[in-house]
């Protein structure tokens, strides 16, 4: 019979590798998870400029460069509105599959809610390629490193939507594709109103 102190390290053991199972599964998952973090309902300040909205809407369907400083710095610029980042890349089945949710519902929503694309471990040609099959209305930064994807919360998987609430805070990530733009509509009326 196992002592106490033996069982417990086995347990640990066996919760490490479910953790390592959990972490590395991404891209091609039978089915997506979400996460949610502590949601703090703010006010919208008074002065919100409408001009970041009009920002991205003119670098509509651009991958831009500056890796996680110029990434945290639009989100800073984007201060007073909610903001929904989709991390993808083209070589990702489950990110194709969602991508034409993202062109609509953007497109519905882009005066008045914020949309941010990461492309992470792609090359840029196949990128350019991607979004020239796929355009949107908002920009996307490279992110051939994957160091924006770790800073948001990837774990290596994509695709994943990260919802930032108007204080710039993280509030939910969703991990796997959206199946539906009814699914991405929900998620954004929740998230955005935080």
């Amino acid at each position: 019979m196992l002592s106490a102190e033996p069982l417990r390290a086995r347990h640990r053991a066996l919760g490490c590798a479910v953790l390592v199972v959990v972490l590395i599964a991404g891209c091609g998952t039978s089915g997506p998870g979400s996460s949610s973090r502590a949601i703090v309902k703010s006010r919208v300040p008074a002065h919100a400029s409408r001009h970041s909205l009009a920002a991205l809407r003119s670098e509509a369907n651009q991958l831009l460069g500056g890796g996680v400083n110029a990434f945290s710095a639009r989100l800073v610029g984007l201060r007073g509105y909610a903001v929904v980042v989709n991390v993808w890349a083209s070589w990702c089945p489950p990110c194709r599959a969602e991508f034409p949710y993202f062109q609509k519902v953007s497109a519905q929503l882009s005066r008045r809610e914020a949309f941010v694309g990461v492309d992470t471990l792609d090359s840029s040609s196949a990128a350019h390629r991607f979004l020239a099959q796929f355009p949107v209305s908002y920009p996307a930064y490279e992110d051939p490193s994957g160091a924006v994807g770790r800073r948001i919360g990837t774990l290596g998987g994509v695709p994943v939507t990260a919802f930032y609430d108007r204080r710039g805070r993280l509030v939910y990530l969703h991990r796997g594709p959206y199946t539906s733009e009814r699914q991405l509509l929900g998620d954004i009326a929740q998230y955005s109103r935080v």
